[in-house]
């Protein structure tokens, strides 16, 4: 599974990653009967929870294959349930729910990465303590500029061209495919890493903010606007340096 440009993850940084607790699994029946509920208010309350589980966890992922992979998958989990349920109470259930969809092959996929992980960490030897990953040449920026970030623009016009509940289709199709993408793209720096990590979030907030005022919910009480205040700015400074580091205007 763990198949990356990457490198591999080392003993230490395996035991590092088994001490993260995925953002749902403190209470499986509930989230279960979250995924059928009605109620608004309780899919606003989730969405606070993930939102407080990303900001708290996502710095304890060490920079290495195994960790990255699950970071994104864990980090994508929380938004994705929120549009899938948001999805649901915006076209009353009577269309097919992609995000749902998405959502159980996210789970099913942390499994079986929380499964492939800890058959590597049994079997793990060598080195305990992890060189840090080297900085971006300026080829590897162009490279993450040309694969993960343009084609995270392009994401962004879908999201922006959704006139209707339909239209989110089109976006999970496009959303599912950036995101899978990434893993294989990585080259082997720090910053790329981080470019990634962090648009993988983004994406995911902007999908889930946009379909829960399809779902009913008021602007004022949409929790990923007061984060996306935060987030769009750290965004914008990403885009500006890479833009700086590769001369471009």
């Amino acid at each position: 599974v763990f198949e990356s440009n990457l490198p591999a993850c080392t003993p230490a940084q395996l035991a590092q990653i088994a001490a993260i607790e995925p953002p749902f699994e403190a209470d499986r029946r509930h989230l279960a009967d979250l995924m059928e509920t009605d109620n608004m208010v309780a899919v606003r309350e989730y969405a606070l929870t993930e939102i407080r589980w990303r900001s708290e966890r996502m710095s304890l992922f060490p920079p290495c294959a195994e960790s990255v992979e699950l970071a994104i998958v864990m980090s994508s989990l929380g938004s994705d349930m929120v549009s899938a349920i948001a999805l649901d109470l915006a076209s009353s259930r009577q269309v097919p729910n992609h995000y749902r969809m998405g959502a159980a092959s996210g789970v099913a996929k942390l499994e079986e990465l929380i499964r492939e992980l800890s058959a590597v960490s049994e079997t793990a030897s060598g080195a305990q303590h992890e060189a840090e990953l080297p900085g971006c040449t300026i080829v590897q920026i162009e490279s993450v500029a040309r694969t993960i970030m343009n084609p995270f623009d392009e994401l962004v016009d879908v999201l922006a061209s959704v006139e209707s509940v339909r239209g989110f289709y089109k976006v999970a199709d496009a959303h599912w495919l950036w995101r899978e993408s990434i893993f294989e793209r990585l080259p082997p720096c720090a910053e790329a890493i981080e470019i990634a990590l962090f648009l993988s979030q983004l994406i995911g907030s902007l999908v889930a903010m946009d379909i829960l005022e399809y779902g009913g919910l008021r602007r004022e009480e949409n929790p990923y606007i007061e984060e996306l205040t935060t987030v769009v700015p750290l965004y914008k400074q990403i885009v500006n340096k890479v833009k700086e580091t590769l001369a471009l205007p």
